[in-house]
């Protein structure tokens, strides 16, 4: 007599509270086991060894009454015959976290494999190895790029490759088409820098009309007109002048701007407007190895005659000066009796300028406003 008796797999849930593994014991087993009990034969005791060995050894990944079993069972002259096919794959879902096993489809996944004390043991997977040596590939052509992107007229002048590292410090948009000539990359002001001198003008009182007497390739002009100000930019090279206009127009705010190439000091007795901001030329990078600038006999021209001039037109002043330059003499430019407002300006931790503020541009203290 032969019977046949078909178990389906179950998955084993581990229990948060609990760290004990609760099987249910199955009613076809407990069946055979009387069957068993019933035909009492010496190869009873064998087959009941063998069907609990084979289930302590996958006690891990499924219950006694998860595995797919076939059993025969012959009763007479003929042995009793248990047939156990290979269980299909199956996963511990683990709860709590203590047990994880999952397939290996990709290169992706990784196993996670659990000890007898708990403790999970993971394999760094290779694809975050690759993404490594791949990170370091990209710092490697990076660095090789700032090599070779440089442009040809900056490579040819060695002391402007700095200045390009920081050209979007200069001008944000500089890949929108920003020019500069030579002087340029190291006289123009940082963005960061003329934005926040802008917005001090502008803050300060109500005033319609800047003059940038000194105006450069445009830096410090550009934030004045983007304040919403009418900016009348001066400067005696043709060349910058050009310059000038070429990154207004980057920046979208040409219309406001009216570009006058001429001397400044020629042209102050004739000029009207509400604040007048000054970046005299400091005689090119040279100007920091000295350990005070003066700003008499170390500018072309002189520091205190410029300053002259400018309160003709207006005593609302904004001097931009060197980070080494001469406090002293700064302050002597107010006259007796008169007030100056001196500033700091650093760039990434680093004193970079100094910015002087006249007449009502000086910031009132908190009990006066």
């Amino acid at each position: 007599m032969r019977r046949q008796i078909n178990m389906k797999n179950k998955h084993i849930f581990f229990a948060e509270d609990t760290e004990k593994t609760c099987f249910k014991k199955s009613k076809a087993l407990s069946k055979v086991e009387k069957f068993l009990k019933w035909v009492n034969e010496p190869v009873d005791a064998e087959a009941s060894q063998e069907s609990i060995s084979r289930d302590n050894g996958q006690d891990t990944c499924t219950s006694s009454d998860s595995e797919e079993q076939e059993m025969s069972v012959t009763k007479g002259d003929k042995p009793l015959e248990l047939s156990n096919p290979e269980p299909e794959p199956c996963h511990a879902i683990s709860l709590a976290g203590e047990l994880e096993t999952e397939k290996n489809e990709g290169d992706s996944t990784v196993a996670a494999i659990t000890d007898k004390e708990g403790c999970v043991a993971q394999e760094i997977p290779d694809c975050l190895q690759v993404e490594t040596e791949a990170e370091i590939k990209k710092k490697k052509k990076k660095q090789n790029k700032k090599v070779i992107g440089l442009p040809p007229e900056i490579a040819a002048v060695p002391k402007l490759a700095k200045y390009w590292a920081q050209r979007y410090r200069l001008f944000s948009r500089f890949d929108d088409g920003i020019k500069l000539d030579t002087e340029g990359w190291f006289s123009v002001t940082p963005e960061k820098i003329a934005e926040h001198i802008a917005g001090r003008v502008s803050q300060s009182f109500k005033c319609d009309i800047v003059v940038d007497a000194f105006c450069g390739v445009g830096g410090n002009t550009i934030q004045f007109a983007l304040t919403g100000k009418r900016v009348i930019a001066i400067d005696i090279d043709p060349v910058k002048i050009d310059l000038a206009r070429n990154n207004a127009e980057v920046y979208g705010i040409a219309d406001k701007i009216e570009f006058i190439c001429g001397d400044f000091l020629l042209l102050a007795s004739h000029l009207k407007a509400d604040v007048v901001f000054l970046s005299p030329p400091w005689g090119g990078p040279d100007y920091a190895t000295a350990e005070t600038f003066d700003i008499r006999t170390m500018m072309s021209p002189d520091g205190f005659e410029i300053f002259r001039l400018s309160q003709k037109i207006t005593n609302n002043i904004v001097y931009f000066l060197p980070r080494n330059a001469d406090i002293d003499q700064v302050a002597s430019l107010a006259g007796p009796g008169g007030q100056v407002e001196i500033e700091q300006n650093f760039l990434n931790n680093k004193l970079k300028t100094i910015t002087a503020y006249f007449g009502n541009l000086i910031r009132k203290p908190v009990s006066e406003s």
